[in-house]
């Protein structure tokens, strides 16, 4: 495409880039809620810096696309995101922005560049396989229908939950990192990141569920609500974000009454819907959110390609 710029994102592009996203949102229809706030959030995550990790594309001063990298030096791998305005598709735009992106990742030192795409976006899985990406794995988007479920559970009295407090973010960085060590794409939490996601769209530390054992932190569920996105859409859904148990104590019922007891939280507040994603390898949280009555809704792949 002629008269195309193709440059690192600066901080006077938000509303244009706001605007890139926003509008194709409302012609691609993807189910995805873009607000102002949730980009300027996601622009500002910690040790994140848009300047140099965002690449855009303009002509006659618009945005038509942009591409990210987000780098996780805890497992040297680089996360792709990418998106081009529907009117300038299959025009080159995205593999320039591609090959920008792809050289900021290697000379930030990492080993691999991931991006996910949805099961039914053929095009973008034609583009990273022509880009030298190769699948490698993939996740399930489940949903519940929560205003229809009874909530039990059997090994309740062996267990006592309640929701993080403030200053309790050690806690749970603890529980996490434990909980996910070693799991396919996890990077390990700080602080800092879990600040960060604890107050992300209005969010707080109530929104997360510690159930312990004694005195020990055995397991917790991390609910959300995007109550922004359910005023505009006239809705009462929520989110499993993330859900863990302490290795030592599987098996052992803890999952089940984690779960139960964040499903309990979000039904306190209304939600009568319940989404979340889940490791199609992981088969015991499968089986746990089979159980309780969640359902396959569609499927996320996720492709790799090695960066020499």
């Amino acid at each position: 495409m002629k008269n195309v710029i193709y440059r690192n994102y600066r901080t006077s592009d938000f509303n244009n880039y706001a605007k890139l996203r926003i509008e194709a949102e409302k012609i691609d229809r993807s189910g995805r809620y873009i607000s102002t706030r949730g980009l300027a959030e996601e622009l500002d995550r910690p040790n994140y810096f848009p300047e140099k990790n965002v690449f855009v594309a303009e002509t006659e001063k618009k945005i038509i696309g942009y591409i990210s990298v987000t780098v996780e030096l805890g497992i040297r791998r680089a996360l792709l995101e990418c998106l081009v305005h529907p009117w300038y598709r299959r025009k080159g735009t995205a593999s320039k922005l591609a090959a920008l992106v792809l050289q900021r990742a290697k000379d930030s030192g990492m080993g691999v560049a991931q991006i996910s795409i949805s099961e039914t976006n053929d095009a973008a899985r034609s583009l990273s396989n022509r880009l030298g990406f190769r699948y490698i794995h993939r996740f399930l988007e489940l949903k519940l229908d929560l205003y229809n479920t009874s909530l039990r559970d059997v090994k309740r009295g062996l267990f006592i939950s309640r929701g993080l407090l403030q200053n309790e973010e050690e806690m749970l960085k603890k529980i996490q990192n434990r909980s996910f060590e070693g799991t396919w794409g996890f990077n390990p939490n700080t602080n800092e990141e879990i600040v960060y996601q604890l107050n992300l769209g209005g969010g707080s530390p109530e929104d997360v569920v510690i159930t312990f054992l004694e005195d020990r932190p055995v397991g917790y569920c991390w609910a959300r609500i995007n109550a922004e996105e359910n005023t505009a859409r006239g809705r009462k859904n929520g989110q499993i974000h993330m859900l863990g148990v302490d290795p030592d104590h599987r098996k052992k019922g803890v999952g089940k009454h984690v779960l139960v007891t964040g499903l309990s939280y979000l039904k306190d507040k209304g939600i009568d819907v319940v989404e979340l994603t889940t490791d199609s390898e992981n088969e015991a949280a499968r089986r746990l959110y089979y159980s309780m009555g969640f359902q396959e809704q569609s499927v996320t792949k996720w492709y790799e390609k090695k960066l020499g």
